[in-house]
């Protein structure tokens, strides 16, 4: 699931994401039809739309070229899916995830990509953007954990490594909760194996013991 877009917007995505509990009774079918804009440099190269799960040969993996810095793509079942430049060209261009579920979904595919335009693609550009985030917020923790380290400042760099753990709490409980919302959806589902609450282990005699994910605790 790369932490980019997380740093004055956790605010606002925790708004965003809180909106999208009117969208959960359910997932559009029929028709999904995937209008995507993308520089005219492109023009003339050829952009995918790759299932997520299930094979991924010509069969199931639509394609085509890219005109007057457009494309598009249609589609009659509802599933996560991935949008990639062909790998020639896909340098600085992000994969953008989305979800063919019925309506119209409005793509642009650029060094950071987003999609919008249906109940479940709001919500997964929101997460997504929540995501990224958080991202750049362990990334720049790192680096001040590195910093302190470097000085000689085990307190500072303790203190740094808490509050990161607290913000991935906050992020990882943000990211169940509109699992939760969405779960009837596909969507919901492929949020709900991001951060499962528990685990199970089997032992050398066979045996299965289930964990709590947050506490590593074993479940009587």
């Amino acid at each position: 699931m790369k932490q980019k877009l997380l740093l004055c917007l956790m605010a606002a995505g925790a708004i965003v994401m809180g909106g999208c509990k009117d969208h959960q009774s359910g997932q559009i079918e029929g028709p999904c039809v995937i209008k995507g804009t993308i520089s005219p440099e492109y023009n003339g190269k050829r952009i995918f739309l790759v299932p997520m799960e299930g094979p991924k040969t010509a069969e199931y993996v639509d394609s085509m070229e890219v005109a007057n810095g457009q494309f598009e793509f249609k589609k009659d079942t509802v599933m996560m899916a991935k949008i990639v430049m062909d790998y020639h060209y896909r340098m600085n261009l992000q994969p953008l995830l989305v979800v063919t579920e019925g309506g119209e979904v409005n793509v642009h595919i650029d060094s950071i990509s987003s999609a919008s335009g249906t109940p479940q693609n709001d919500s997964l550009q929101a997460w997504k953007v929540l995501t990224e985030r958080h991202m750049i917020e362990n990334a720049i923790a790192n680096q001040q954990m590195m910093e302190c380290q470097r000085k000689g400042d085990s307190i500072g760099a303790a203190r740094i490594k808490q509050d990161a753990h607290d913000k991935h709490v906050v992020y990882k409980n943000k990211t169940r909760s509109l699992a939760a919302n969405l779960k009837e959806t596909v969507l919901g589902k492929f949020l709900g194996t991001m951060y499962p609450k528990t685990y199970t282990k089997k032992s050398a005699d066979g045996t299965e013991t289930t964990y709590d994910a947050d506490t590593n605790e074993p479940i009587d």
